[in-house]
């Protein structure tokens, strides 16, 4: 039985306290954290990629704050705060699909029929009119397979 399950799911990620400033909900000095929140497709869970992702810089008590320039964030980082599955698990997918065309065409090999070319001469038999198909250069087809 075969079987696919497709959707999309969203995470958000801490990347960490940035700085302390007043915040306007709580009207106090809090920290500040740097969140990303990005949304994701995938297949099976495995076959994935990422459809949207915002930065903010939000209140670590209220989670309240304001949209970053995603350019700009991104920048600044040293890694890629998105697991690898998520934002390129479709380059998996590709892979499977390549090898699985790859493995077909190797393991089809084998299976070919050899084509020899023989000179063609014309037999005819008492009551029989069949002949095999000739090429324009005198040469018949003959495949021969291999035991």
């Amino acid at each position: 039985m075969i079987y696919s399950v497709y959707g999309y799911g969203n995470r958000t990620v801490d990347l960490g306290v940035v700085k302390h400033q007043h915040c306007c909900t709580c009207e106090r000095e809090r920290p500040f954290k740097i969140v990303l929140n990005y949304r994701y497709f995938h297949c099976n869970w495995i076959f994935s990629w990422v459809s949207q992702k915002q930065y903010y810089l939000a209140c670590d008590i209220c989670r309240r704050g304001t949209e970053l320039d995603t350019q700009e964030v991104e920048k600044s980082l040293t890694q890629n705060p998105i697991p690898l599955i998520r934002r390129s698990g479709w380059l998996s997918l590709g892979t499977l699909v390549a090898l699985g065309v790859i493995g077909s065409i190797i393991g089809g090999m084998g299976d070919r029929p050899t084509t020899v070319k023989t000179p063609y001469t014309e037999q005819t038999t008492p009551g029989r009119s069949s002949s095999p198909s000739v090429f324009p250069n005198g040469f018949s087809s003959l495949e021969l397979s291999e035991d």
